[in-house]
């Protein structure tokens, strides 16, 4: 009696996992991807125009501001799987492709673009998908760059963003 009950369990595990996703011989987390199709449809194509202020922290000078409240235009791109793509069309400059997930409204990114290796962030989306808030975080072998972002739907002009030290006027 025990031995049949052992193998109905064990052909039960072996049937029901599968279908939650998760393979009895894989040591991964089982995460599946979920994506809210609502939120897609949110986001998806959206051009937000960005507004943005650096601090740089040279590893030989002091600190530094950049691209003092300059704004710049943001398209979001879903690309499947949950993944998502932003590319930030910037003014004077190349532009940045940055690549990433949602995490609720969050929006965890890393660069991906020529040049930009090392620089990621993280922006908060509003519920509705018209506003943002976040930062940018670069560092190398000189020195670190930190920024502050605010975004919003375009056509409409974000607020400025707060000052670093550096960047008080």
């Amino acid at each position: 009696m025990r031995d049949r009950k052992f193998w109905i369990l064990a052909l039960a595990v072996a049937f029901v996992l599968p279908l939650a996703g998760c393979d009895l011989f894989d040591d991964e987390d089982c995460d599946e991807v979920v994506v809210d199709d609502a939120w897609v449809e949110l986001i998806d194509g959206n051009v937000y125009n960005m507004r943005y202020s650096c601090e740089v922290d040279p590893v030989d000078g002091d600190p530094f501001c950049d691209r003092y409240q300059e704004v710049d235009a943001l398209t979001m791109e879903y690309l499947g799987d949950g993944d998502w793509e932003g590319v930030l069309e910037v003014v004077e400059g190349d532009d940045l492709v940055v690549r990433g997930s949602f995490d609720g409204t969050v929006f965890e990114w890393t660069a991906v673009s020529e040049g930009d290796a090392g620089t990621s962030g993280a922006w908060d989306f509003s519920s509705d998908g018209e506003t943002f808030e976040g930062g940018a975080a670069a560092e190398s072998s000189e020195g670190t760059i930190d920024c502050l972002i605010l975004g919003v739907l375009a056509p409409d002009d974000p607020p400025l963003v707060d000052d670093f030290g550096t960047c008080i006027d």
